[in-house]
């Protein structure tokens, strides 16, 4: 009796290990949609900025993002290019033809073409909003385990 409750926990262990590897190839397969779908989003904001900035202004280009930035609960920060952290300036310098760069944290890095500074925009943490979706993003995690 107690082989049998083994090997029925093992299989149900191999089943739900192979199902999960599975959804994952099917759905995400060799690239991840979600991930190109934010680098396309970040490039066109880039190449709007970029336009604003160009025949516009910069500081009409900069106040369109303040704007952004404070209608979807971000923070935006301007940096000269020896302030920037060292990861991302070393990306930049590797990657001279790349004008932005969405980073694992979430932090946006945009390049205007004719600004020498460098913007991130980061999420807010102290927005009810952001607090709110971090939670919801936690709390899923309870649903899986119980």
């Amino acid at each position: 009796m107690w082989r049998i409750f083994l090997e029925s926990l093992l299989g149900l262990i191999l089943l739900f290990a192979a199902s999960i590897y599975g959804y994952e190839y099917l759905i995400y397969g060799k690239t991840d949609p979600d991930l190109v779908d934010a680098n396309l989003r970040v490039e066109a904001f880039r190449d709007i900025m970029n336009h604003v900035s160009t025949n516009e202004s910069d500081d009409q280009a900069i106040a369109l993002m303040q704007l952004f930035a404070k209608k979807t609960h971000r923070l935006l920060e301007e940096y000269p290019e020896d302030k920037l952290p060292k990861p991302i300036g070393e990306y930049f310098k590797e990657n001279t033809d790349t004008h932005f760069l969405l980073n694992d944290d979430s932090h946006l890095w945009l390049k205007f073409d004719n600004n020498p500074n460098y913007f991130e925009l980061s999420d807010d943490p102290d927005s009810e909003l952001i607090k709110a979706i971090e939670f919801g993003n936690q709390v899923v995690w309870l649903f899986f385990l119980a």
